[in-house]
């Protein structure tokens, strides 16, 4: 069992091997995550990506993530 800190369960890096891609890795990998951080308690999962990402964005919404802010910066 994992130990959350928050109520928020939180990702940033999720990659998939450009092999693979269309093959529903990407998918098995997040619905996952979000499997064991119900089992674990934790109500909120948050995932973080680039904005160019259209694919994940496309995966997240078919997987029923929401769009809840922006964050800008760099990453120098």
């Amino acid at each position: 069992s994992r130990d959350w800190s928050s109520d928020v369960c939180s990702s940033d890096l999720i990659c998939t091997d450009p092999n693979d891609r269309g093959r529903g890795a990407a998918a098995e990998v997040v619905s996952g995550l979000v499997r064991d951080a119900r089992s674990d308690g934790c109500p909120i999962v948050e995932l973080e990506m680039y904005v160019t990402n259209s694919a994940g964005a496309s995966l997240y919404r078919r997987l029923g993530f929401v769009e809840h802010g922006s964050v800008h910066g760099c990453d120098a």
